[in-house]
């Protein structure tokens, strides 16, 4: 056989070799490590795998999608490089850890464009995030706990104890002590805190009646909490109308003020400088 005819056939069976190592490296398929994955530190494994070695790099681009947000709920890194004469390379998702309370979530790994080689059919892997902050709690507080009945006021603020998915409605009450309904108005008999909102408020404010009384109290009481938290213990916040009459004074009077001593008579009167709630004797 003469050189040449060797050197040409050889060159020939490389050729073929690589246009068939060409043809075959399209075969591109995604597995993950993990159907499901905490989400204080959990890691799931994502590889790409081709069928056969290719002299060039595969990159594989990937589209992340689901109820999970990549960069708040998790990180990873994209796109994955098989690089040239391997079979398979793999990215991390990795969690992040957040206080919300919140509905499991998904991860969705879809092939979106293959460089130097072809997703094979259709190639979709997926993974959930399970949530670990319990629902939370809810409180009451009052500023200021003391406030005037002559248009006085005071801020109501229900406080969840961790931010969570959904908005949390609280039923609150009045319950009187030495005060009355007609003492005060409660704005709204309800709070409704905002999805991964911390808090939320109402108010309360006093209502002159004109009558001397003193200091008069009542509470705010929680009466329901909404699905998805619960009431802390039982919250009950005590606050205070001051009064802003003065203490009546008193002074008498008589009428007549001179009658006969055969049976005339005078009436003596008493007054008060305001209404009291209370007898004065």
């Amino acid at each position: 056989m003469q050189p040449y005819t060797f050197i040409k056939k050889f060159l020939f069976g490389v050729l073929l070799s690589l246009s068939g190592l060409w043809a075959n490296a399209q075969n591109i398929t995604l597995n993950i490590s993990d159907a499901s994955i905490n989400e204080t530190g959990g890691i799931a494994t994502v590889t790409a795998t081709t069928d056969v070695t290719s002299l060039s790099n595969i990159i594989v681009n990937l589209a992340f999608s689901g109820t999970a947000t990549n960069g708040t709920d998790y990180t990873s890194d994209n796109p994955i490089v098989i690089p040239a004469g391997a079979f398979s390379e793999f990215i991390e998702i990795t969690t992040q850890e957040d206080t919300q309370n919140e509905l499991d979530e998904s991860i969705i790994i879809d092939i979106s464009s293959v460089i130097n080689g072809t997703e094979s059919g259709f190639q979709q892997v997926s993974t959930t995030i399970f949530d670990n902050d319990p629902e939370p709690t809810v409180s009451i507080s009052a500023s200021p706990i003391s406030f005037g009945e002559n248009g006085g006021s005071s801020t109501i603020t229900a406080s969840l104890s961790n931010s969570t998915y959904q908005p949390i409605t609280v039923s609150i009450e009045a319950v009187n002590g030495t005060a009355s309904n007609t003492d005060y108005i409660l704005t709204s008999s309800e709070i409704t805190i905002p999805a991964g909102d911390l808090m939320a408020t109402t108010s309360i404010t006093g209502t002159d009646d004109g009558i001397s009384e003193g200091s008069e109290t009542l509470s705010i009481d929680i009466t329901g909490v909404s699905a998805g938290a619960t009431e802390d213990g039982t919250q009950s916040q005590p606050l205070t109308i001051t009064d802003n009459e003065n203490v009546p004074t008193v002074s008498i009077s008589a009428s007549p003020t001179s009658f006969s001593e055969n049976n005339g008579s005078s009436t003596i009167t008493a007054t008060l400088s305001g209404v009291s709630s209370q007898p004065i004797t």
